[in-house]
């Protein structure tokens, strides 16, 4: 029986081998054979949208869970004859219909009927129907329990007619549906991108008069809901039923409804009624949360867009309209006793991926996008308990995309005609549409926010056909909390905060570049009175850039940080009700028409253009700002009927205020106390308080010669008396940029008669001529007998120059007037001296540099004259080294312990451990360690030796002294230690720039010079120093530039010099006799001949013998110069002979060993800190300059004795070492000694031209 069956099974394979074969040749293979590198599902059963199995190369693929397969489902066999045990050889017509595990194929209505009576009977949850035909004559509705997927079996989709009510889980793929009203009652109902479909009645995700427990609808395909125009296109929830728990529906297909305009709901929740009205049901409800999505195109007929509709929602609503068209959007709609939300209500209008794009959300007429409530509704108000949000984006749109608008768009409103228990928060982000408003009342009054209404408006487009618009946070209504409108950028007519009832603050924050599309509206707070919190109503600036006609009902308003406001026009004032006015960081404001501030003014950093009237009710404070008023300007102007103008109502500092010329006289109407501020008043002024003034600048007209007070106005008024300084200049009103002329007797402000000499003349036109201000009674002696005034008088003047400080001395400068039979004055000098960071005041030189005569108080003078503060800098306070040292030689016992850097005073540094050495007693240390420190000192281990052990060195009777090289400002030596009565020869030469060893000096007063010493004691020698002279071939008298940058600006401080260029700065250098005496350009050189830049320099240096060639014939001009071959040049303009002997430890036997040893005793070069010279090492052009400085004694001290206006260099910044040798040698100028060696700048000189050398 078994070979039987072997038999047979072999035929089998041998046949389908055949055909398989035969396939092949015409190009086809197996259905159920993977094409090569194709990929194969292995899925055990059949994937869902839900679950997919994504190990699968096929459905966890691009392809998805639409093209799983499933695995064949085989019969069971019998193991004896391969017939099916419970059917013999006759197969039930149910197999013929399945042909994968719970996959059908379907051709006709009996065959669906039955794969559906298999599939219920099936413990498979998921099974698939393919259809190969069209199916007629039966209804789809699912399986109870089951989840089924409708699928065609090739590239034609087959249609198929669903039930009105579906009893199970439907996914229709790439089939054709039909439908009349489709009940999915709850059941999960999905509709795939491969999906076409026409429901020409209304589409229910609940049941027909009856609860669900949840509804699940996607419908993804291309197709037309509602053909037959019902009211009712999409009902998220139940007809006359109830879902007990959440609704999500989501049309986001190729998706068009009916063909009547208006009426049609597309709406989330239940329906109570039929189209035409019956029986209304009501009390429905959904016990979770409701979730609408839409996404379809805009050529279709607009629906109504309702989240909750005549339900009682218990979770949140959200509404997610990313494209299409719609009659409005409602986040609930009908009879609000009917229609509530527990929860939050979340409307989403467009999609930020379609921005800029066609694919758009259009309202249709004057439809709203509504969160709480309706327009049109009159039942009652709407409830919602928690928030409302709605978010918009650019592609939604009130009219056609790129069009014009109607009379009357639509807008957003947050609650209309509803009572809102949380926030109301819109968000618009680019869309067009006519206003948005946070709280209305269109039909039911009673409106109401239980917490704040916020409206964030980002580049929104905002207008109706006659180009209006607005942003109320409330139209009626009351609102609890707080109102904010936050606008970036966008465009609106106005934004008016002053209806309805606001309990808490309103804010409005301005930023980005917003345009207000109206000449007569603008921007409006709460109304708001002088009683008002400060942040009861504010507005805010903030990086803004934009202009409006008016603001007003602000308690403050702020302009910040670079924002540039213009506010009113030639129709309207620039302020409504407006108080305190802030403007800060760098922003500016300009005023147009009337600016009235009710409040106080605070400017840091700010700017105010007022080009009409401007009052300030309360305090001026400003630091750091510019005012400039065109017209009337009154400050303090709420005390202008007190009976005294006793309060300060204007402090200024460091600022400029500008009153331009007028009708009016501008008035302060109290007092005035300016610090370090410029006042331009080129209208004539009162101050009705005192004037306290601090080193100020105050700008006067000048009077024209036939001009003068009393008959004119006098240009500053000043009620109360005058205290401080001030210097005044006066200007031609006819250009106030240029001086003006003073003339003798001319009066300019009057004060108080108790008032100092505040005010000082400062015109340059004055100085040359002795004119200075006098102070004396006022002209008018009528109205004016209490006070004096300033008037133009010849006199002499002392200025007082703060030359090099950070701050001037106050006054500036002093006058005094001329009187008959006096030939000498004593000004005296300022009250306040200047200041300079790291330097003391020493007093008053009529020279810059010192050399002149000293200004002291007691100074008399018969002339006007120009002093210069003296400074001294300020030594850093010395510092010391502490060293413990083992006092062995030829051994290390310890490591020596240095520690520098010490201040007099301090704590002596303990040693650290304990010193020990084999076959020794450590006995202390020598000298004793002193408690603080008093200099620098070496402390000498003192050692005993033991009676037995080995070791050499210290101690054992033996005693030692310690040598300390104090170098006075040279190299540093280490202290030497030497044993009792040994004869020391000093023949260290240390090294200090721009100075000249001149031995050592066994005192400190340096008058015993000597050559050696004998250690009878610890002994200090001291360095002896002189000046070192410019080589007289070299010109130290003029400091020109003689290193010229490279044309791309740099000067490559750290690149190598070549030897022609060392060449040609030598050449330069000399003084110009020593040049023209023996210019030539004639040499020994091959390599440097006529037509080459630097042949005459390296020609006339080399006949002088300053320079040599490598060897007789070649120069080598380009390669880089040695420290030696620069050291030997430098040696070379200075042949003396020098005694000692610079301690370099690798120059012996060198060729320029002689000549390096005479550059560094005459201060001109220096080794490194390693006691080398490195002579064969190349020198850096940084490191030339600095050798070439200390030639010609050519040494600024520090960054102080440069000069501004220099040439400067990228590659050469401060703190870096070679700064300011580097400035030195690249810059021209005068200069001033400072002390033996150092220099400072006095005045920078234009570059010598050297291309005629060239």
């Amino acid at each position: 029986m078994k070979k039987r069956i072997l038999a047979s099974l072999l035929s089998l394979v041998m046949v389908l081998s055949m055909f398989q074969t035969a396939l092949a040749a015409e190009g086809f293979t197996p259905a159920d054979e993977p094409q090569q590198d194709e990929a194969v599902c292995i899925c055990d059963a059949l994937c869902t949208e839900e679950m997919v199995n994504t190990d699968c190369p096929v459905c966890g693929g691009e392809a998805g869970y639409t093209a799983c397969a499933g695995t064949v489902s085989e019969p069971t066999q019998d193991e004896d004859n391969g017939i099916p045990a419970d059917e013999g050889n006759s197969a039930p017509e149910t197999d013929k219909l399945l042909t994968k595990e719970n996959v059908y194929k379907v051709g006709d209505a009996q065959d669906l009927t039955n794969a559906l009576d298999e599939i219920a009977k099936s413990d498979a949850v998921d099974a698939t129907i393919v259809l190969t035909s069209n199916i007629t004559n039966a209804n789809f509705a699912g399986v109870v329990d089951k989840h089924v997927t409708l699928k065609s079996d090739g590239d034609t989709l087959h249609t198929i007619t669903l039930a009105s009510e579906l009893v199970g889980d439907l996914t229709a793929d790439n089939v054709k549906v039909s439908a009349g009203t489709l009940y999915c009652s709850g059941h999960r109902t999905i509709f795939t991108e491969n999906c076409e479909f026409t429901i020409t009645n209304t589409l229910y995700g609940g049941g027909n008069k009856k609860t669900v427990k949840s509804t699940y609808v996607k419908i993804n395909g291309t197709g037309k809901i509602n053909t037959t125009d019902n009211e009712n296109v999409v009902i998220g929830g139940s007809y006359k039923g109830s879902v007990e728990g959440d609704i999500y529906i989501e049309l986001a297909g190729e998706i068009r409804y009916g063909s009547n305009e208006g009426g049609n709901y597309l709406a989330a929740t239940n329906k109570g009624t039929s189209y035409g009205g019956d029986t209304i049901e009501t009390n429905l409800y959904v016990g979770g949360n409701v979730t609408l999505i839409l996404d379809g195109p805009v050529d279709t007929m607009p629906q109504n867009v309702i989240g909750a509709y005549n339900s009682h929602v218990k979770g949140n609503v959200t509404v997610q309209v990313k494209a299409g068209y719609f009659n409005g959007i409602n986040g609930m709609r009908e009879d609000s006793d009917q229609s509530i939300v527990d929860g939050d209500i979340h409307i989403i209008a467009g999609d930020p991926a379609y921005e800029g794009g066609d694919r758009i959300c259009r309202l249709n007429s004057n439809w709203d996008i509504t969160g709480a409530g309706e327009q049109i509704n009159n039942s009652g108000l709407f409830q919602v308990k928690g928030d409302v949000t709605i978010d918009t984006y650019e592609n939604v749109w009130g009219w056609d995309k790129d069009g014009t608008p109607n009379y009357d768009p639509p807008g957003i409103v947050g609650a209309d005609s509803a009572e809102v228990g949380g926030d109301v928060t819109i968000n618009v982000r680019g869309s067009h549409l006519e206003d948005i408003t946070g709280v209305d009342e269109s039909l039911v009054s009673g409106s109401l926010v239980k917490g704040n209404v916020t409206i964030n408006a980002t580049n929104a487009e905002l207008k109706d056909a006659d180009n209006t618009s607005y942003i109320y946070p409330i139209s009626d209504g009351e609102i609890k909390g707080n109102a904010t409108i936050n606008m970036d950028g966008g465009s609106v007519t106005q934004i008016n905060c002053s209806v309805g009832s606001t309990v808490g603050n309103t804010t409005v924050n301005i930023t980005g570049e917003p345009k207000f599309t109206s000449q007569t509206y603008g921007v409006w707070g709460q109304n708001v009175t002088a009683d008002s919190a400060r942040d009861k109503s504010v507005l805010n600036f903030d990086k803004a850039n934009t202009a409006i006609p008016i603001v007003g009902y602000f308690s403050e308003m702020n302009v910040i940080n670079n924002s540039d406001v213009t506010l009113g026009n030639e129709k309207k004032n620039a302020f409504g009700t407006l108080y305190d006015v802030n403007i800060n960081t760098g922003a500016k404001l300009t005023t147009n028409k009337q600016a009235y501030s009710k409040g106080a003014l605070t400017m840091d950093h700010g700017t105010w253009i007022a080009n009409g009237f401007l009052y300030v009710t309360k305090t001026t404070d400003t630091q750091d700002s510019e005012l400039v008023m065109h017209d009337y300007a009154a400050f303090g102007y709420g005390h202008k009927d007190d009976a005294a103008y006793d309060q300060t109502v204007v402090t200024s500092s460091g600022d400029t205020y500008t009153f331009n010329k007028c009708n009016y006289i501008d008035k302060i109407y109290g007092n005035a106390e300016i610090t370090g501020s410029t006042w331009n008043v080129f209208v004539p002024t009162i101050i009705g308080g005192n004037y306290k003034g601090t080193t100020n600048q105050l700008y006067l007209p000048a009077f024209a010669e036939n001009e003068n007070y009393p008959d004119e106005k006098i240009p500053l008024e000043i009620l109360g008396p005058a205290t401080g300084a001030t210097q005044v200049t006066l200007v031609d009103k006819t250009n106030t940029e240029n001086e003006g002329l003073p003339i003798v007797g001319q009066n300019y402000i009057n004060a108080l008669r108790d008032s100092e000499k505040v005010f000082v003349l400062a015109n340059n036109n004055a100085k040359a001529d002795g004119l200075y201000f006098k102070k004396l009674a006022d002209a008018n002696t009528k109205d004016k007998a209490d006070y004096d005034m300033w008037q133009v008088a010849k006199g002499i003047t002392v200025t007082f120059d703060k030359n090099g400080g950070e701050t001037d001395a106050v006054p500036g400068f002093i006058q005094v007037e001329l009187l008959p039979d006096v030939s000498e004055y004593q000004p005296g000098v300022p009250g306040t001296n200047p200041t300079r960071d790291g330097y003391i005041f020493k007093g008053w030189n009529t020279q810059a540099d010192g050399t002149g005569d000293t200004y002291t108080a007691e100074t008399k003078v018969n002339r006007s004259l120009t002093v210069y503060a003296q400074w001294e800098k300020i030594a850093p306070a010395p510092t010391y080294t502490v060293t413990y040292t083992d006092g062995v030689d030829n051994e290390e016992i310890f490591a020596d312990q240095v520690t520098s850097g010490l201040s007099a005073g301090t704590a002596t540094p303990a040693f650290n451990g304990t010193p020990t050495r084999d076959g020794y007693t450590f006995k202390g240390w020598l000298p004793e360690v002193a408690a603080t420190v008093t200099g620098t000192v070496t402390y000498v281990a003192q050692w005993s030796k033991n009676s037995s052990g080995g070791g050499g060195g210290g101690g054992g009777g033996t005693t030692y002294y310690i040598l300390h090289y104090e170098s006075n400002g040279g190299t540093e030596y280490k202290d030497e230690r030497y044993s009792k009565n040994t004869v020391v020869k000093l023949d260290k030469v240390p090294t200090r720039e721009g100075y000249t060893f001149t031995g050592w000096y066994a005192d400190k007063e340096l008058t015993d010079r000597i050559t050696s010493i004998k250690m009878t004691s610890d002994k200090t020698v001291y360095a002896g120093w002189e000046p070192t002279g410019v080589p007289e071939w070299l010109n130290g008298d003029d400091h020109f530039a003689y290193v010229i940058g490279y044309t791309d600006g740099t000067v490559r401080p750290l690149s190598n010099i070549s030897r022609a260029e060392v060449a040609a700065i030598f050449f330069r250098l000399l003084n110009e006799d020593i040049r023209e005496e023996n210019l030539t350009s004639a040499n020994t050189f091959t390599d440097v001949n006529d037509g080459m830049w630097c042949n005459m320099s390296i020609s006339t240096i080399a006949k002088l013998g300053i320079v040599k060639g490598r060897t007789a014939e070649r120069f080598d001009p380009n390669a880089p110069i040695t420290r030696a071959e620069f050291a030997a040049i430098c040696a070379r303009f200075d042949t003396s002979k020098r005694d000692g002997d610079s301690n370099f430890t690798d120059i012996s036997g060198h060729w320029a060993e002689a000549e390096i040893e005479r550059a560094a005793s005459l201060g001109w070069i220096m080794g490194y800190t390693d006691g080398t010279f490195r002579p064969e090492n190349y020198i850096t052009r940084a490191e030339a300059m600095t050798m070439i400085n200390r030639v010609l004694n050519r040494l600024p001290e520090d960054e102080d004795d440069l000069l501004d206006g220099m040439n400067v260099w990228p590659d050469n910044k401060p703190g870096d070492w070679y700064y300011l040798a580097v400035q030195e040698a690249t810059n021209s100028h005068d200069f001033t000694r400072k002390g033996d060696v150092y220099e400072r700048w006095t005045k920078l000189n234009a570059d010598p031209d050297w291309s005629q050398y060239q």
